[in-house]
């Protein structure tokens, strides 16, 4: 079987080297913004106690649902009128400001157009119903490329990094209020991702190893560790359709933004469960297809999501330690299918070697 040890060598340097290009819009959230972050952003005055405010990944989106009942502007950054909630019409914003230009970008790299003027007449284009919109607000999240001084001085402690506030107009009737909506925004630690990983991975050693000892070779195939380390990746897939579908409802972004994230999930976890489906034979070529969907996962949904191993605040609805154990495991899965392949290779090599003739010498 030299020759297909040497196969699943082959493919597992092909997949290494075409698919990290493509791999991080997998599981990426869209326009909302980073997976995973250390800085967290609280409000802590919603400036009317029918304003309801919501944070998305960490600090990357700040969202506002307006039940005053009556007409909320949101100032833009030199206090020109940048969004405006209108009940029963929706919310629009106002073209003319250079809000809405720098807020599409997280750092603000963006090049404002010369009209954006926010002395000028407010000209509003509507970008959502209801009475609900999100958006990067700048004044309430971390703006530099580099951590602030505080924290690379001790990144193991907590830090306070800003106390921001957006002003806000409230109109009731004829009277229009000024409110600012308050909060903080804090960087919190990191935590240390060896106990997942360490976990994971020897609880895939301990199915490996069951598989191996409770199940024996049949010719040319191994049917048993084949299906047992198929399951495994079919199980890792599975883990990593939830994520997908938590991927595309944790963080508002754009339709197509979704299509696309939806659409690279699909595709990369279909060649995946295609691979495993294959390795269930457990013959060579199925040990081959099984270290191929291990690598790939590997690379399309552990590799490109390392950050949310470790980072303190994860984009999702589920459970922290859900999001961190699914990670892990598309980590850790390339040990058993890449053991279980050699393992098979070793053991079809050594019966060759034991089944070929043995030449009498004559002296």
């Amino acid at each position: 079987m030299r020759s297909s040890a040497g196969r699943v060598i082959a493919a597992v340097a092909a997949v290494a080297v075409v698919l990290p290009v493509p791999a991080g819009s997998v599981a990426a959230h869209g326009g909302g913004g980073s997976d995973a972050t250390n800085y967290r952003t609280e409000v802590l005055e919603p400036g009317d106690v029918r304003l309801s405010w919501r944070v998305y990944g960490g600090d990357a989106l700040v969202e506002l649902t307006n039940h005053t009942g009556g007409e909320v502007i949101v100032a833009g950054y030199r206090a020109e009128p940048y969004l405006r909630f209108i009940p029963g019409d929706g919310v629009f914003e106002n073209t003319r400001s250079p809000a809405a230009y720098l807020n599409d970008d997280r750092l603000a790299n963006v090049d404002v157009p010369a009209d954006a003027d926010p002395a000028a007449l407010p000209r509003w284009e509507r970008v959502a119903d209801g009475a609900t919109f999100a958006w990067h607000d700048h004044r309430a999240h971390w703006m530099a490329p580099t951590d602030p001084p505080a924290v690379a001085g001790d990144r193991d402690v907590e830090h306070l990094i800003d106390e921001w506030a957006i002003p806000l107009t409230v109109h009731s009737g004829d009277q229009a209020r000024q409110l600012e909506a308050r909060g903080e925004l804090w960087w919190i630690p990191s935590v240390s991702p060896w106990p997942v990983l360490g976990a994971v991975g020897w609880g895939f050693a301990a199915v490996l190893a069951a598989a191996v000892l409770a199940t024996r070779p049949t010719g040319d195939r191994w049917p048993g560790l084949g299906r047992t380390v198929t399951l495994l990746v079919g199980l890792v897939a599975a883990a990593n359709v939830v994520r997908t579908v938590d991927d595309l409802v944790a963080v508002p972004a754009a339709v197509g933004t979704q299509l696309v994230v939806g659409a690279a999930a699909v595709v990369g976890l279909a060649v995946i469960t295609g691979l495993a489906w294959r390795g269930w034979r457990g013959d060579a070529a199925g040990f081959f297809c099984l270290a191929a969907a291990g690598v790939l996962t590997m690379l399309l949904f552990g590799a490109e999501s390392t950050s949310q191993l470790t980072a303190s605040q994860l984009a999702t609805v589920l459970p922290t330690w859900v999001r961190r154990v699914t990670v892990a495991a598309s980590w850790m899965i390339v040990m058993p299918t890449l053991l279980a392949a050699g393992l098979a290779a070793y053991r079809h090599s050594k019966d060759r070697k034991d089944q070929q003739p043995v030449t009498a010498t004559v002296s």
